[in-house]
């Protein structure tokens, strides 16, 4: 929502009562200080094959999950964006900036222990933190994309949904360190599309003002055993300023991605790995 309109907005949700999504739940916290054992982060290290610095991009049961599927890391990447601030010309004081920020992002995928037999498992893990706040605090896109031609397909149930897929919100006030995380996870995505990737959308909370912004998304695929090859994986993120637009998604031959026209700016961050 845009921030002027927060006092509106603030009343009018007094008024309401809110129910949650039914693929929401409360996850364990996502603080700085990990609660892992030494022994468990040495295997994490060791085993799996992340960096000590690396695991602050993981809540630790996505790290204690890896450790139980005996994953192995294949590819990592990571990039850190400014945002520019973009200025108001109809505003009366031009030096007003209207964005800005620092935006982290974070790319990485495992092999995993298959429990389909015949078929390599891959978790591919996307993760984001706005270290700065954005001036605007809208709805914000991310997805994972490959192309077709990798012969990965996603898990599904017996109505069709996308399975094993989880995306995580977190806030909390930008002032504030101290403050703990308040955090959703969510186990659909908003969109996807078959043998080429899923995306999902980010209500960036925006009351109160100011608010430090983390999470990612994370999908597991699989691939016929016989199957090898060298695929790369686009990340891509793309943030909203000056409109309140609705993100959309839409399939190219790369993979599943952002619509660009959708958003103010997108930024991808991508890997490339054998399997």
């Amino acid at each position: 929502m845009k921030k002027f309109y927060l006092s509106v907005l603030a009343l009018s949700l007094s008024l309401l009562t809110f129910v949650a999504p039914s693929t929401a739940k409360q996850p364990p916290s996502w603080e700085e200080e990990t609660t892992l054992t030494k022994k468990e982060i040495n295997r994490i290290v060791d085993d799996i094959g992340l960096t000590e610095e690396e695991l602050a991009n993981f809540p630790d049961d996505v790290l204690k999950e890896l450790l139980e599927n005996n994953a192995k890391k294949l590819a990592s990447n990571s990039k850190t964006v400014r945002e520019e601030e973009f200025m108001d010309k109809n505003t009366i004081t031009p030096q007003v900036a209207l964005d800005g920020g620092i935006l982290d992002l974070n790319a990485t995928a495992f092999s995993v222990n298959s429990d389909m037999t015949g078929y390599k498992k891959f978790y591919l893990y996307g993760s984001y933190e706005w270290s700065k706040s954005p001036k605007w605090e809208l709805t914000d896109g991310l997805s994972i994309g490959f192309p077709v031609t990798s012969k990965w397909f996603l898990p599904m149930s017996s109505r069709g949904k996308v399975q094993q897929h989880e995306y995580r919100y977190c806030y909390r006030p930008d002032n504030n360190t101290s403050a703990k995380w308040s955090c959703s996870t969510y186990t659909t995505p908003d969109d996807w599309d078959p043998g080429v990737g899923v995306g999902s959308k980010i209500d960036l909370e925006a009351m109160p003002s100011n608010n430090a912004h983390k999470g990612y998304i994370s999908q597991y695929v699989y691939v016929e055993k016989n199957e090898s090859g060298t695929v790369n994986v686009k990340f891509e993120y793309g943030h909203q300023t000056w409109t309140l637009g609705s993100v959309a998604f839409a399939v190219y031959p790369a993979g599943f991605a952002i619509e660009p026209a959708s958003v103010t700016k997108v930024e991808d961050f991508g890997i490339v790995f054998r399997y």
